[in-house]
């Protein structure tokens, strides 16, 4: 997946902290798997939502935009009806789980906004 690491193993060799050094390799690799994860319509329609933007809208239609709120809104609501089994209170439940949706689809979008040297196919 991606480049092969021999030169974190480098970078790190230096490094005598043992957590350090650890921290910085999961810090790499993150930043490799980060900068080579293919996002699709659905992580830039999320992160457009979540944020009340419209940063990404050349990556995405308005149908696709449509399709996929109208998929979150199933999900929520089918959430919404397993409300009370799960123990959570009716007030902004909905609110609650529509931003958790968008949130985790806009993750990656977040995620390669921070890799610095990361242009989008």
């Amino acid at each position: 997946v991606g480049p092969e690491l021999h030169e974190i193993y480098k970078e790190v060799a230096g490094i005598s902290n043992k957590n350090e050094k650890i921290k910085r390799i999961t810090e790499r690799v993150d930043e490799r798997l980060h900068a080579i994860y293919r996002l699709w319509p659905t992580n830039y329609i999320a992160y457009d939502l979540l944020h009340g933007e419209r940063k990404y809208k050349e990556f995405y239609t308005p149908i696709q935009k449509i399709t996929f709120g109208n998929y979150l809104r199933g999900r929520t609501l089918k959430l919404m009806v397993a409300r009370k089994k799960l123990g959570h209170k009716r007030e902004g439940f909905m609110k609650e789980v529509w931003e958790t949706f968008l949130s985790m689809y806009a993750m990656p979008v977040q995620n390669k906004e921070k890799v610095p040297h990361m242009v989008e196919d």
